[in-house]
């Protein structure tokens, strides 16, 4: 190979190493178009200790919330960040940006925001019939999710692979016009954190399974169902199992 060639070589490759931050960087932007403005994590209301001083968090909800903050870091949205604890939300605090994390039985703001979903696209989590001391998630009557993680005792050890379901659902903010809602939840702990595990590797995919027509806008409304595999302190890896557009 001539030196031109060589040297060719060496641009194009550090042109890719370039460009394909940005790209991903593009697709969540587009993706996350937040308005400007505060941007509000609402967390599930955890029973407070009596002798601790700051509230109970729940360890996947801040994992979920890290992976969360990265992914605003690499996009153009820049503006402040707030925390509200469920059962401290206001009526103001819900006109706010919003990434609400956890499932229904703990965030009621979560409830709240899947009941606003078209009921043909709806998303819901219940009582598994076979077991009700577990839960599913169905859409619609015949599609369901459920959680293989609890067939793996709770003490088990780390290096036993589990797995869990979780979704990710963006969609207008119902109680103020040009505000967005994004739902960050999990059938289990792991479901939550592997959900936002998932926006932040995943963006190019959910990008293409955007559509865009007369209706549909990349950057519109979208619900997805997420599959997560987590071993070892770490989630492996995550896959998108239904991917709905809503707007």
């Amino acid at each position: 190979m001539d030196p031109l060639q060589i040297f060719g070589s060496i641009g194009a490759s550090r042109f890719v190493n370039w460009l394909e931050p940005r790209l991903k960087n593009r697709y969540l932007t587009t993706l996350l178009n937040f308005t400007q403005g505060e941007l509000l994590f609402v967390l599930p209301h955890r029973e407070h200790e009596p002798t601790a001083i700051m509230p109970r968090v729940a360890l996947e909800d801040v994992l979920a919330m890290r992976n969360i903050m990265h992914i605003l870091s690499k996009t153009t949205w820049k503006g402040s960040v707030g925390f509200r604890d469920v059962s401290h939300l206001s009526d103001s605090d819900k006109k706010k940006n919003i990434f609400t994390i956890g499932g229904p039985e703990a965030n009621i703001f979560t409830r709240e925001i899947l009941n606003c979903l078209p009921e043909s696209e709806r998303l819901i989590f219940e009582h598994d019939p076979s077991c009700l001391t577990q839960w599913i998630i169905r859409r619609g009557e015949i599609t369901t999710y459920r959680s293989s993680s609890y067939a793996v005792p709770d003490g088990a050890a780390v290096e036993i692979e589990r797995s869990d379901v979780g979704l990710l659902v963006k969609t207008k903010n119902p109680y103020k016009d040009g505000a967005i809602v994004l739902v960050v939840a999990g059938i289990r702990g792991i479901g939550t954190w592997g959900a936002a595990d998932c926006l932040r590797k995943s963006a190019k995919e959910i990008y293409r399974r955007k559509r865009k027509n007369e209706v549909l806008r990349k950057d519109g409304d979208f619900s997805m169902v997420i599959a997560a595999k987590y071993k070892n302190f770490d989630i492996q890896a995550t896959e998108v199992r239904d991917f709905v557009d809503l707007a």
